[in-house]
């Protein structure tokens, strides 16, 4: 069995978003949440790395590389905190948060 790795308690708001991706590093929406899941988009012809402002194209900077289609859940408490970045422009992000 999979740990369930949202909270168990009912969310009081649910918030999403989109963000292109370019071959700079670029936060998410500064918002104060509890937990966030972000997607590469399925179309994405190139992979994005997901991480702290200092995330590289390279994956050198740290973070962690989304494929097409790829995506991952965090605890984080602002979704500024994530910086995406990929090593050219065309690929994008979809994100959904639970606001505080």
């Amino acid at each position: 069995m999979v740990p369930f790795l949202f909270s168990t308690y009912p969310a009081d708001q649910i918030v999403s978003g989109q963000q292109a991706v370019t071959a700079s590093a670029v936060p998410l929406q500064d918002i104060s949440i509890r937990w966030i899941a972000v997607k590469a988009h399925d179309g994405n012809a190139i992979p994005v790395y997901l991480g702290g402002d200092a995330v590289t194209a390279s994956g050198a900077g740290g973070g962690i590389e989304l494929g097409p289609g790829d995506s991952v859940s965090l605890h984080v408490r602002n979704a500024s905190a994530l910086s995406v970045i990929a090593s050219t422009t065309g690929a994008s992000v979809s994100w959904i948060a639970e606001v505080l």
